[in-house]
């Protein structure tokens, strides 16, 4: 639902099946269904729904902008469509790791590795992105906004990366513990573990 539906991104597929992952780019939908299986519909102007027919079985999807990203369970990063940020061009295996999970928005893909660490590809060098050798403890997630990037850890804790520009990297010292990270534009949305705090989107504001 939402939007006009100009590219027929809200149209569903009913051939999909139990729907396990789902990703949103700005004009396209990808879904990943019980068998692993990775479909995506909507604009397909730069090829972003065009799945590679030889990736497998998948387990993991991330739709940017006018390009999509997907892990399968071999391990094996493979992305597609437009490549203006270089967020189509995955860094070579050694030095990616292996990813257990995946994340897009805009211009830049960022995949979370069982080593710990996290990489980013795409408009990372315009976004002014890095990473500290320490992330402060066990990597739990990664999100991704327009022009920064967030990390949630198994204890809780957020540490964001970045353009602060519209002030997304200040998370609140008042946070808590956060259980679900989303980013996405200039904000992030955090879902803390306790009642009290509940969901709290931050520095939306310019």
């Amino acid at each position: 639902w939402g939007g006009d539906n100009t590219y027929k991104q809200l149209n569903v597929s009913t051939s999909l099946g139990t729907v396990v992952a789902a990703s949103v780019g700005l004009e396209h939908t990808c879904a990943i269904n019980a068998t692993g299986r990775l479909k995506c519909w909507g604009n397909n102007e730069d090829g972003q729904i065009n799945t590679p027919a030889d990736i497998g079985e998948v387990v993991a999807v991330a739709a940017g902008n006018y390009y999509t990203c997907a892990l399968n369970t071999a391990g094996e990063t493979r992305c597609w469509g437009y490549n203006y940020g270089h967020d189509e061009i995955v860094p070579l295996v050694d030095d990616l790791g292996t990813p257990h999970g995946i994340v897009a928005s805009h211009m830049i893909t960022c995949a979370v590795n069982t080593g710990n660490t996290v990489r980013c590809w795409g408009a990372v060098d315009y976004s002014g992105i890095s990473f500290p050798d320490e992330l402060g403890g066990t990597l739990h997630s990664v999100s991704v906004g327009w022009d920064f990037v967030c990390v949630l850890t198994t204890a809780g804790a957020v540490r964001c990366f970045g353009s602060a520009g519209y002030n997304q990297l200040a998370v609140p010292s008042n946070l808590g513990l956060v259980a679900v990270l989303s980013s996405s534009g200039h904000h992030t949305c955090a879902m803390t573990t306790t009642s009290a705090q509940g969901t709290r989107c931050l520095h939306v504001g310019t």
